[in-house]
């Protein structure tokens, strides 16, 4: 969890809030069952990175899971709002919305250096079962993930990767997964349950912009453990290399210089690409 920074407008409703007292309805579903939708947004220059592509999914999201509409202008504008109030400094801004029909905006500070970074990751012990009603959409029922990154941190990594219980990589806590092997790039389908993930969608088009050839469907652990490169991708932390999985080495030595193209090709920040700056 990301820390708030008190010194951020809180939005409840359209309606600025303070962030020590702001209180929500104990009755609400997001409580009782954790019924509800969020967007975690980066922040740079002052501006929301990919902002409408987060509220297009959000809105097709609520009107099947919460079964109601979202005031996009209302939206929109709070998360602009809560952007631009520290226009120097990298920051994230959450939206919320409860299944109760409430929602929230509010947002904190990230170290920049995390963009791009090269991680660690381990592969989960547990197997998520067939897609259900809740695959590929956001939700509040964020449990898993949470349990899932604490197993990661506990063993020195910093992101968990789910599979299926047919032995298919689905995606991480946080990220999307790719694999880069001879010249082509791979990535776990969505059929399969998993998010889909604005910046995986960003990097998908621009891939295929650069004539590199794109295989959306299942992925076993031998390919992602013979890639030539793995990286994932989040919003917050755009494209970043995967090192090592379960502490084995992955990946070629040297430059990852298809993950430097694409951040390039995106706008993304990436040690191999300086002074980027955000469409």
């Amino acid at each position: 969890m990301r820390e708030l920074d008190p010194e951020r407008t809180v939005w409840r409703n359209g309606e600025k809030a303070d962030s020590a007292t702001v209180q929500l309805d104990l009755a609400d579903p997001a409580i009782q069952h954790g019924l509800g939708l969020f967007e975690t947004l980066a922040v740079r220059d002052g501006r929301c990175v990919d902002l409408d592509a987060h509220l297009d999914r959000l809105i097709s999201d609520a009107f099947k899971f919460l079964e109601r509409p979202i005031e996009r202008a209302a939206v929109r504008a709070a998360l602009q709002s809560s952007a631009a109030e520290k226009p120097d400094e990298p920051g994230w801004v959450k939206l919320i919305v409860t299944g109760g029909g409430e929602w929230f905006v509010f947002g904190g500070a990230v170290d920049p250096a995390e963009e791009g970074r090269p991680i660690r990751a381990v592969i989960l012990p547990w197997r998520r079962g067939p897609a259900g009603p809740l695959s590929g959409m956001k939700t509040l029922n964020y449990g898993a993930n949470v349990l899932g990154l604490r197993y990661a941190r506990e063993r020195s990594t910093e992101e968990g990767l789910w599979f299926n219980h047919r032995g298919r990589l689905l995606e991480g806590c946080w990220s999307n997964v790719f694999v880069w092997r001879q010249g082509k790039l791979y990535t776990p389908s969505t059929r399969e349950g998993l998010l889909s993930g604005v910046v995986r969608a960003r990097v998908i088009d621009a891939a295929k912009e650069l004539g590199i050839a794109v295989h959306d469907g299942p992925l076993k652990i031998k390919r992602l453990l013979h890639a030539d490169h793995v990286f994932v991708t989040s919003s917050l932390r755009g494209l970043c290399p995967v090192t090592h999985i379960d502490g084995r080495a992955v990946g070629r030595a040297g430059k990852d210089e298809v993950v430097t193209r694409l951040s390039r090709s995106i706008g993304r920040r990436h040690p191999e690409v300086p002074g980027v700056t955000f469409s």
